[in-house]
């Protein structure tokens, strides 16, 4: 369970920076701390009925496993949307400054969580006799040993002020590397977004449709 940036985890990896929580500014910043100990996080947990139920010697696993085996399917949703809501928030306080109460970040999880339910209702067929070379539904191609390929897509939304761009890395076995959303407030013709969907196709690879 250390696979998060956490300070702690950073020094422990000889990176230079204060350990403590960025966004309480009160302890050391474990994932234990960060997702459930955190007076924010705490907030955020006794809002949503979950509680944080901590004992000595916790770590993050064996609350979440703890946790998991108390609530039911929705509930186990909510913990997942919740720690996620948690983790932006917190990069939003280390990268920009933005300060983002319980009550958003809260709001913020139960949101996603609806997207995520109402994606999951949508069938998408990826299989059709219509299927022709350069459609989105064909098969990912690994890129070869020693590169990384960089998918790239765009969205316009149905405000005209709005474009959505998506990427993912993920190296010559299929791992993800890094992934990454971010969405564009402005006026973008479709032109544009699609120059930024097909203008960066893969990093040390030459472009093809996987």
């Amino acid at each position: 369970m250390d696979c998060l940036p956490m300070m702690v985890q950073l020094r422990s990896k000889y990176v230079e920076v204060a350990t403590l929580c960025p966004v309480c500014s009160s302890a050391d910043e474990t994932i234990l701390h960060a997702l459930v100990e955190c007076p924010t996080a705490a907030t955020c947990w006794e809002r949503t009925g979950i509680g944080t139920g901590l004992h000595q010697n916790c770590s993050f696993l064996v609350w979440c496993t703890d946790v998991f085996q108390q609530v039911d399917k929705a509930g186990k949703e909510i913990v997942v949307a919740v720690c996620w809501s948690l983790w932006n928030a917190r990069n939003d306080k280390v990268w920009q400054g933005k300060i983002v109460g319980a009550d958003g970040i809260v709001s913020s999880a139960k949101n996603f969580l609806n997207h995520w339910q109402n994606a999951q209702k949508s069938v998408i067929e990826t299989t059709f006799s219509g299927l022709i070379p350069g459609d989105a539904a064909e098969h990912w191609f690994a890129p070869i040993i020693g590169r990384i390929k960089v998918n790239v897509d765009a969205a316009l939304f149905s405000d005209p002020h709005q474009v959505g761009i998506g990427l993912v890395a993920r190296d010559s076995r299929g791992f993800l590397i890094e992934g990454s959303t971010k969405i564009f407030q402005g006026n973008f013709p479709l032109s544009q977004s699609k120059q930024w969907e097909f203008g960066r196709p893969s990093v040390g690879s030459r472009r093809d449709n996987g």
